[in-house]
C-alpha cells in the first residue's frame, strides 16, 4: 500500500466525519497550536516525523483521526482504508 500523509488523514476526517473533525480544529485552536497544525504539518507532504510533533497535536490526532500511540513512538503513519493510491501519495 502507498505511504499516506497527515494531510490525507486531516482530508478523510474532513469528509467522513465532519463533526469530529470541527471538534479537533476546536481543540487545537484552542490550545493555539491550530495555525502550526496547518502550516507546520498539514502543508509537509512527506517530511512529517509523528515523533516529534507536540504532545497535544499528538493526543488530538488519537482521539479524533484514530492514530495509536504505537504509531507516533515507531514513527508509522497508518493507512486509510479506501484511499486511492494516487490520492495516498499526492496528499
Amino acid at each position: 500500500m502507498p505511504k499516506t500523509t497527515v494531510r490525507a488523514h486531516y482530508e478523510h476526517l474532513k469528509r467522513t466525519d465532519y463533526e469530529s473533525y470541527k471538534k479537533f480544529n476546536s481543540a487545537l485552536a484552542g490550545e493555539d497550536l491550530l495555525r502550526y497544525f496547518e502550516r507546520s504539518v498539514v502543508s509537509k507532504v512527506s517530511s512529517v516525523t509523528l515523533l516529534t510533533l507536540p504532545s497535544w497535536i499528538r493526543t488530538c490526532m488519537i482521539q479524533y483521526m484514530g492514530f495509536t500511540h504505537e504509531q507516533f513512538d515507531s514513527n508509522t503513519m497508518p493507512e486509510l482504508p479506501g484511499l486511492p493510491k494516487e490520492a495516498a501519495v499526492m496528499a
